[in-house]
C-alpha cells in the first residue's frame, strides 16, 4: 500500500476524485467534487457530487484527496 490514508470527510468537503483502471495502477478519470454524504456508517464510501460531470458517484475515501 502507499502513503495514503483512510480520511474521514464531512458533508461539503472539497476534494479530489480517482477513477482508477482494474490494476489500481492506470487513473482513468480525475477530476474534483463536493461530499454530499457518506453512504453508510461502517465503509468509507462517500457520495461525490463530480463539478465536470455533473453527477453523483459513489466513491472509497481511498480515492479521495481533501482539497483546502
Amino acid at each position: 500500500m502507499d502513503e495514503r490514508t483512510i480520511k474521514q470527510f464531512k458533508n461539503g468537503d472539497l476534494v479530489k476524485w480517482y477513477v482508477m483502471c482494474g490494476d489500481d495502477i492506470v487513473v482513468m478519470e480525475a477530476g474534483t467534487g463536493v461530499v454530499v454524504e457518506k453512504s453508510d456508517s461502517y465503509s468509507s464510501n462517500y457520495q461525490i457530487y463530480r463539478n465536470e460531470k455533473k453527477d453523483i458517484m459513489k466513491i472509497n475515501s481511498y480515492y479521495l484527496e481533501s482539497l483546502k
